[in-house]
């Protein structure tokens, strides 16, 4: 498994650094990259004509400002457990070149941290993670806080999509043996439970305890599925609350670490239930999120359906 670790700021990358020694990935390769923007000409840094020689000094201290980042985050790494097989330092916007480079060496996750202390901060932090939640075509790893050592508690937010089925088996092909538990969440909110059954009146079935009762056997054998990455506590809750309070009170009640979404839903229960989802709890939400892609192809495919 080859992950690329954003290095920033130290209170940024050192949470997302604590959630990838916690989840106990095997065999993981860490490629640890800092982005600086290559913009040369004194005119970038606001200085007068002829004071090239000022600017290329500053460049200069930008790059060995990012090695000495490097350096302290692999230090950082070896403390945790974890090495950094290469340290790169990568020219142009952050998020642009990190999905750049992330491209260049398939990788398989990346991984960045970002936790807001000041209106400033959180804008610049904020936009790299937007960018590569948005770009990448890897899975992403985003951490906001703080993590322990110790077993990490999960809830994975699904709508049993084929896409989604497939992220799934991905993430379980990862074996991380750091999670304590995971509770599996599938939401069927009573406005769209409500809207099938206007337009769907002639049916033989109630819609509503037909659709739980579909998602009910689809958590379990998911259940069963999960049972691979080893002693892992599983619970499952389909509930007719709105997907963004579900996973909020889901959260909250099971004092949970990490929330786990697709990139995006595909299929009618997809769209409705998880399309708009992946987005807002990434960059909105408090908790740090694990965002599954499937390969490249599949996702081309559904996106083209």
């Amino acid at each position: 498994m080859r992950i690329v670790l954003g290095v920033s700021s130290p209170e940024n990358h050192v949470h997302a650094m604590q959630l990838l020694a916690a989840l106990r990935f095997p065999k993981s390769e860490i490629h640890a990259v800092h982005a600086i923007d290559r913009l040369t000409g004194p005119e970038y840094f606001g200085l007068p004509p002829g004071s090239g020689d000022v600017a290329a000094r500053i460049e200069a201290m930008e790059q060995e400002g990012a090695e000495t980042e490097l350096r302290d985050a692999a230090a950082r790494l070896e403390n945790l457990g974890m090495r950094a097989l290469r340290r790169e330092v990568l020219g142009g916007f952050p998020g642009s070149a990190i999905c750049t480079y992330s491209d260049s060496v398939k990788a398989d996750l990346i991984a960045l941290g970002w936790e807001k202390h000041g209106p400033v901060e959180g804008l610049l932090a904020g936009s790299v993670a937007r960018s590569v939640v948005v770009h990448a075509k890897q899975s992403i790893l985003l951490a906001k806080h703080s993590h322990e050592d110790k077993p990490v508690s999960c809830v994975l937010a699904t709508d049993h999509s084929s896409y989604m089925n497939e992220c799934i088996q991905r993430f379980i092909s990862w074996h991380p043996a750091g999670i304590g538990s995971l509770t599996i969440l599938s939401a069927f909110p009573h406005r769209l439970a409500s809207t099938l059954g206007q337009l769907m009146p002639d049916m033989a079935v109630n819609i509503r305890p037909w659709v739980e009762q579909q998602l009910i056997e689809k958590n379990e054998s998911l259940m069963r599925k999960i049972a691979d990455l080893g002693p892992v506590v599983t619970d499952s809750i389909v509930t007719h609350e709105p997907v963004h309070k579900a996973i909020a009170d889901t959260m909250r009640e099971h004092n949970a670490d990490l929330l786990i979404l697709g990139a995006h839903g595909h299929g009618f229960f997809g769209r409705a239930i998880l399309g708009s989802v992946s987005y807002p709890q990434a960059i909105n939400g408090p908790h740090s999120v694990l965002i599954l892609r499937g390969n490249e192809a599949s996702q081309h495919q559904t996106t083209k359906r």
